[in-house]
Formats: structure tokens, C-alpha cells, sequence
């Protein structure tokens, strides 16, 4: 439940309207309450205009009384101001530079209420006859109003930067790390990792980047056991090529400089340089088969087959060869047909490196069982021999091309390509089918393949 909360995230609009909020919820009032509870900006001028109508509605029956006049223009605040009208016509005026006038002298007209030097309320006597109306005047305080200017932008512009600083933090640093993970990048460091944010598209991108970096690191060390693989694959390649050229290449210097001087000794010369010679055209098929299989430059000519007839066969091909290495190899026909749908040349070919290996590998007196069937539509098929059977060890590697269990091999006999059940398993999978090898519960190997049928 806490990771969850803390890798909860939200989006940059969402961030946006959050800061907004908080501007205008939290920054804004708050300021008003401290402007009000200091008393910045009290309404004063308000206050004192309210004033100076109480005092002249209650001594309106006065306002002719010269002492009356004066007293009051002491009593109200000296930046109070107000004129007397009686019937629209002034009668008395507070300020400095002007005297007071006798009652029904015709005046200037009352203020106007748009004066750039104050506030102008107007307030009219009720019940009064003549008709008895007053101008007051409150100046606007400078002070206070800069006062309040100045300690509200103060507040706003701090609210402000708290709540930049609050919600910047969410984008700015994981920019920060974003920046600094991308050098590291460059100059090859792929271990470089960016922390969760809570903003969603930010998140999103660190998320990414994680996992470019991985694939980027996997790649890298993928590429790097490739060509590992490659080297060894040449280096392979050249030794089993090698092998049988110094071999040939030796019989026939042999022949050539008379050293078999007997015709057995050159019959026995010539049948090995011919052995050496279908090694090396073995090899060489294998490795242009396993070429092509590999970069895809052989395309497959699927048909509807018989999976029992080809296996049929193929097992009555090669019973001669097993008969003379006093080796069994039957097939068990499952008694129905087993549809598939695949290439016949190629399928042949596959299962002729897998017999072939079991061949190689069952010493004389064992047995070789071949059977296939159908299963859930899909067809499969079993090569099953009473040979040593296939090393722990060796188990993983089987299919890798260039590949042999040489502990496994009977000293007698040529060994193989090491590319025969790579290239058969390259086949099966072609086909879109699994090739699997294992061993049986009697100790010998077994290899099991299906097919689309």
C-alpha cells in the first residue's frame, strides 16, 4: 500500500491546476487575513466620512453659527473636509484657502465626485427646510495605500515562489536526472538509472528509459556472445577443415613420392584420401546447408505429406548402412496416416542427421527405433537408440552448431560435422515445430519433434 501511494502520480495538467488551487485557496486569503489582522489598508477614509455625517446631521440646526462652524472643522480630523449647501447655494466651506460665505451666497458647484484628492460622499438633511445638503471629503493616504501595495505584492510574489518552488520540484529534478543519465549514456555507462516521479508523463519517460537501457545492456552483451560464437564458429570451422586437408593432402604426397610402394599399400592409400575427401564434402554441404538456414536464403515448399510414409522411407534407406555396423533400426508404423504440412526434401533431411547421429553414436549389437503419430492436430515423430545416451553436460549444447560430445563417441569411426542436428533443428523450427533431444528411461538418447499438421 505505500508503494503504491508513493509511486501514485499525477499528470503536468493536474500539477498545473493543483498549483493554481493553491494560489488562490491558500496564498491569497491568507494574505487577507494578515492584511486585515495587522490593519494594512483599514478603510479608514470610510470610517471618517461616517463620522463627519453624524456630526452635521445632529448640529444641523447650526449651520449658520460661526462658532458652531469652527468648532466643528477642529473636531473633525484636519484631513476631513465638507461644505454646507442650503437650497443647492453654499454657505460654508471648511478648507484653508477659501473664507467662509453668508448664508444664500451663490458658489461654485458642489464637487465633483471624481476629484483625483479624495473621496466625495454627498449627505442630504431629511426634514430640513430650506433644503439643508453637505459635501464631504476624506484624501486618499498615500502611505497606507503603498503600504498595502508593496505588503501584498510582497506576499503574493513570496506565496508565489513557495508554490513554484513546491511544485517545481516534481519537473526540475527529475530533468536534472533525466539530463545526467543521458550523458552517462553517451559516454557508455548503462547503468545509469532515473528515480520514480509522481508526475505521470515524467514518470512514464523514466520508466522508458529503464527499460531502453536494459534492452540496450542486453543487447550489447547478446551482440558481445555472438561474436563470441562467431570466432569460435571460425575457428571451428577451420580446425574440422583443416583435419581432414592435412589427412588427404598427406596420402597423396604419400602416393606421389612412392612411399605406397604395393598395390594394397596404395588401394588402402587411395580408399582413405577418398574417406578424407567425402569428410570434407560432408563438411562443406553441412556448413552451406547451415548457412542458409541461418540467414533465411532458403525458402520452404510446404505440401500436405504422410509423415509415416517418409519415415518408412527414410528407415529402409539407411537399413543397409545400420545392418553392415550391426546396428537394429526399425520403424514402428502407428498403423494411420500422419499429416503434416511441410517441406519433404528438407523434413528428409532433418531426420537423416538425426538418424545419423544415432548411427554414430549406438555401438554394435543396439537397437534404433523410429514411430510418429498425431496428437491434439499436431504430428510428431521419435528417434529412439540403446546408445550411451547424451551427457548432462552435453544436454544444453546439443543443437549448438559445431558442437559434439566427443567423450560420448566410440573411439572407432569417423566423428560427425557437429552441424547435423543444428541444421535439423533449424528445419523443425522452420516449420514452425520443436525439436527436443533427451534420454530414455533405458539410458539411451531420444529425440522428439513435432510438426503443423
Amino acid at each position: 500500500m505505500i508503494t503504491a501511494l508513493r509511486h501514485r502520480t499525477l499528470s503536468v495538467r493536474g500539477w498545473l491546476l493543483l498549483a493554481a488551487a493553491s494560489t488562490f485557496l491558500v496564498v491569497i486569503p491568507v494574505g487577507l487575513v494578515i492584511i486585515y489582522v495587522f490593519g494594512f489598508g483599514e478603510v479608514e477614509p470610510q470610517d471618517r466620512a461616517a463620522h463627519a455625517a453624524t456630526v452635521l446631521r445632529e448640529g444641523a440646526d447650526r449651520w449658520h453659527d460661526p462658532a458652531w462652524r469652527e468648532a466643528t472643522a477642529t473636531e473633525l480630523d484636519d484631513d476631513v473636509q465638507f461644505l454646507l449647501f442650503e437650497d443647492g447655494d453654499e454657505i460654508y466651506r471648511s478648507t484653508e484657502d477659501a473664507a467662509a460665505t453668508d448664508a444664500g451666497s451663490s458658489t461654485t458647484p458642489p464637487w465633483d465626485a471624481d476629484r483625483d484628492d479624495g473621496v466625495v460622499r454627498f449627505v442630504e438633511i431629511e426634514g430640513t427646510e430650506p433644503r439643508l445638503t453637505a459635501a464631504i471629503t476624506t484624501p486618499l493616504d498615500d502611505d497606507d495605500l503603498l503600504t498595502t501595495a508593496l505588503f501584498a505584492a510582497f506576499l503574493i510574489g513570496t506565496g508565489g515562489a513557495a508554490v513554484a518552488l513546491a511544485f517545481g520540484r516534481p519537473f526540475v529534478r527529475p530533468l536534472r536526472a533525466a539530463q545526467d543519465a543521458v550523458r552517462k549514456v553517451t559516454d557508455g555507462d548503462l547503468t545509469a538509472e532515473l528515480p520514480r516521479s509522481r508526475v505521470t508523463e515524467i514518470d512514464d519517460v523514466n520508466t522508458a528509459f529503464g527499460a531502453m537501457t536494459t534492452e540496450l545492456h542486453h543487447s550489447l552483451e547478446q551482440q558481445a556472445a555472438l561474436e563470441h560464437e562467431r570466432r569460435m564458429f571460425i575457428a571451428a570451422i577451420a580446425h574440422d577443415l583443416r583435419t581432414p586437408l592435412f589427412s588427404l593432402r598427406g596420402y597423396l604426397d604419400g602416393l606421389d613420392t612412392g612411399v605406397a610402394d604395393t598395390p594394397e599399400r596404395r588401394a588402402r592409400y587411395l580408399a582413405v584420401a577418398k574417406e578424407k575427401a567425402d569428410t570434407l564434402e560432408r563438411l562443406v554441404g553441412d556448413l552451406f546447408d547451415y548457412t542458409r538456414l541461418e540467414y533465411r536464403e532458403q525458402s520452404l515448399d510446404r505440401q500436405p505429406l504422410d509423415l509415416a510414409d517418409l519415415l518408412g522411407e527414410l528407415v529402409d534407406g539407411l537399413r543397409p548402412q545400420a545392418e553392415a555396423e550391426d546396428v537394429a533400426l526399425a520403424f514402428r508404423s502407428p498403423g494411420h496416416a500422419c499429416p503434416a504440412d511441410a517441406d519433404r526434401h528438407q523434413l528428409a533431411r532433418a531426420v537423416d542427421n538425426i538418424l545419423d547421429n544415432a548411427l554414430r553414436y549406438t555401438p554394435a549389437g543396439g537397437r534404433i527405433d523410429v514411430t510418429c503419430g498425431v496428437r491434439g492436430g499436431t504430428a510428431w515423430f521419435t528417434i529412439t537408440d540403446t546408445g550411451p545416451g547424451i551427457a548432462a553436460d552435453d544436454l544444453p549444447h546439443l543443437f549448438q552448431p559445431l558442437y559434439r560430445g566427443d567423450r560420448m563417441r566410440p573411439s572407432s569411426g569417423p566423428g560427425g560435422t557437429g552441424l547435423g542436428l543444428a541444421i535439423a533443428q533449424r528445419i523443425v523450427t522452420a516449420h514452425s515445430g520443436t525439436l527436443v533431444a533427451g534420454n530414455t528411461p533405458t539410458g539411451g538418447a531420444g529425440f522428439t519433434a513435432t510438426l503443423p499438421s
